[in-house]
């Protein structure tokens, strides 16, 4: 219910979802944000638009990707590790060089794809420094920035 009094101030009255009554008035320059439950239309909504493809198809699916890739390129070089260096053959060391080098370009590829998609979208970015955080990595400037959007989102 919305009330105005003889002073023209602006009266809200709520209920939340477990209540069976309602609660008192509060005036509206008390209230200091507004609850909007969306529910599925909300999350089919987020689905819908580009941060949602971006957070829910592209990452995990480039992170995937590149997961299966490293894990070829390291079963193969273990393979190849576990033969002695002597017993090796010219090719078998180029084909070890080679995939080392694809390991150390793979890992840098997928480092500068969650980046690039942290640094164009402020909601991946906050889900990567808060994976960070648990893990205990997120530190210094990187968790005040953290901090510091977290606020701003809260505010929005």
């Amino acid at each position: 219910n919305i009330e105005v009094d003889s002073n023209g101030n602006i009266w809200f009255q709520t209920q939340g979802t477990s209540n069976a009554a309602a609660d008192g008035y509060t005036r509206a320059d008390y209230v200091v944000g507004v609850y909007t439950d969306s529910g599925l239309a909300g999350f089919l909504e987020f689905i819908s638009s580009s941060t949602g493809i971006i957070v829910l198809v592209v990452i995990p699916s480039c992170i995937v990707l590149l997961m299966l890739l490293l894990n070829i390129i390291q079963i193969v070089d273990k393979m190849i590790k576990d033969k002695k260096e002597e017993e090796l053959t010219q090719e078998e060391k180029d084909k070890q060089s080679e995939l080392n080098k694809k390991l150390v370009k793979y890992r840098g590829d997928k480092d500068a794809k969650l980046k690039e998609a942290g640094s164009k979208n402020k909601l991946v970015r906050q889900l990567v420094d808060l994976a960070l955080l648990s893990n205990g990595m997120l530190k210094g400037e990187n968790l005040t920035n953290f901090i510091r959007r977290s606020v701003e989102m809260i505010e929005k």
